[in-house]
């Protein structure tokens, strides 16, 4: 059996294969079920054109090994990984939720409070690796998945290596990805070590607060020669409502020299922790962890578990009819293509606002991009979610999530039931749609309170335009307003 053909309803060793969750360059992902365990997995297939190729078999094996040395709740587990017939496999743990890139893409920047709660987790899974020998050599939002209550979960162990592997840079290969990966690993040195991973996590916090990468450029030598050659620029050139500590922390883990870095893991975790606190990061550098200084990374009970939740909730499913309806509006505008684009923003969608928004971006015509919003989220009932069903709204978010084994839980498809957005005639006749998107949006700013916020303002304000800068107000720092406004106005066309 060639690899095309695996499928849903077959069997695949000792595995019932459920769906397919994504494929990406190396392979395969589907979520499947153990024959005798009865465990649900995510069973990870190499490609066939790399089966026969030692260099990349290795490779994939070596995630294997890794990552089933490995026992944190931060990180994805390895079940089982062998052969069978030509095709190579890992059955790993199977993970509800979205990658740090994915919120990155809805949510826009992440507010500095949460980006050290993440921080704080994601050094704890790698202070857990790097203590087994392991780096990660590859983090970045795509690989770093957020689970319910804002729980980090690693994922894509592929370019991981043991520290004491003499052959691991043989080949010369820079491994990692350019806009995140460290300076010694684009030197293909030998000796990398957990400092690489602290680089790039510190790459990644600096997207997640700023919206932008520490080093663009034009092609994969230009952005490697930057981070060989340049200096991270302040965070704050960006967004300058940061606090000069966080920059200070995230410049640290940015150093080109990797000695001038935080030593370890744990000691990077500490300087957020620190900052989380309202102190300075060098006051816990070198304090030990203990239960009370690791407490406050389980975001329990803040705004932004809720948010996260918010947007990992289960689906209410939208009817099929409702994606007829919108393939037929976007098909007047695009073709033929349209079946395909809503197919394919669906599993990118955070709710049934976002995904026309997103088909909207797919028009040529800019200027037929409005009407094509006002129809489907301000039209007759018929058009909008109107409850439970079967199409696109049960789709999952493949790409990089799926291909680490990590499907993820799309957010609700709430239902409009009436007309109303920037042309409703009298408060309370916003579509459910355009209040649910409002309230998850309000609840990243300020946290459980937004779902009351939202309900209190509908009844009053008479316009979407009017609702949107009532609850901007809301929000305590200007930044935050910003981005409440840039995200919900466009909803109201």
């Amino acid at each position: 059996m060639s690899l095309e053909e695996v499928g849903p309803g077959q069997t695949f060793g000792s595995y019932q294969v459920l769906e397919e969750l994504g494929r990406g360059g190396m392979g395969r992902v589907f979520r499947a079920r153990h024959v005798t365990l009865e465990r649900e997995v995510a069973l990870k297939l190499l490609a066939e054109q790399f089966s026969e190729d030692e260099f990349y078999v290795q490779r994939f094996l070596k995630e294997a090994r890794a990552a089933a040395r490995l026992n944190h709740p931060g990180i994805v587990q390895i079940y089982d990984f062998g052969q069978v017939g030509p095709h190579w496999y890992l059955a790993m743990e199977l993970v509800e939720g979205r990658s740090l890139a994915h919120f990155l893409k809805t949510w826009g920047r992440f507010s500095e409070q949460n980006a050290i709660v993440l921080a704080r987790q994601t050094l704890a899974a790698l202070g857990v690796a790097h203590a087994a020998g392991i780096v990660h050599r590859d983090i970045k939002p795509d690989n770093v998945i957020l689970g319910k209550k804002g729980v980090v979960k690693l994922v894509d162990l592929g370019l991981a290596k043991r520290i004491d592997d003499p052959g691991a840079s043989s080949t010369g290969f820079a491994a990692g990805t350019p806009y995140y990966i460290s300076p010694e690993q684009i030197e293909g040195r030998a000796d990398v070590d957990g400092r690489a991973d602290l680089y790039s996590l510190g790459a990644t916090l600096f997207q997640l607060v700023t919206g932008q990468v520490p080093f663009p450029g034009s092609s994969s030598a230009v952005i490697m020669s930057r981070h060989l050659n340049e200096r991270a620029p302040d965070p704050r050139t960006f967004t300058p409502e940061l606090s000069e500590g966080f920059c200070a922390a995230v410049l640290r883990l940015l150093a080109r020299e990797r000695d001038r870095r935080p030593r370890n893991a744990g000691e990077a975790e500490r300087e957020f922790a620190a900052l989380q606190a309202g102190g300075a990061p060098s006051a816990a550098a070198s304090a030990p962890v203990t239960a009370a200084s690791t407490a406050a990374q389980d975001p329990a009970g803040s705004a932004f578990e809720t948010a996260v939740s918010n947007a990992l909730a289960a689906p209410a499913a939208w009817d099929a009819e409702v994606y007829r309806r919108v393939e037929e509006k976007l098909a007047a505008r695009v073709g033929p293509m349209a079946r395909l684009l809503v197919r394919k923003v669906a599993r990118e969608s955070v709710d049934f606002g976002d995904l026309c928004r997103r088909l909207a971006e797919q028009i040529p015509d800019e200027t037929a991009r409005p009407a094509f919003l006002k129809e489907v989220l301000t039209g007759p009932a018929s058009s909008r979610p109107s409850g439970p069903g079967s199409g696109a709204g049960g789709a999952r978010e493949a790409g990089r999530a799926g291909e680490a084994g990590v499907p993820s839980t799309p957010a609700p498809g709430p239902t409009p039931r009436s007309s109303g957005s920037g042309s409703s005639s009298g408060p309370g006749l916003f579509p459910p749609a355009l209040l649910a998107a409002a309230e998850q949006r309000l609840a990243a700013e300020i946290g459980p309170l937004a779902r009351v916020l939202v309900k209190q303002e509908a009844k009053r304000q008479p316009t979407w335009s009017a609702l949107v800068e009532a609850l901007s107000t809301q929000v305590p720092d200007e930044a935050g307003r910003r981005r409440l406004r840039e995200a919900l106005a466009p909803l109201g066309v």
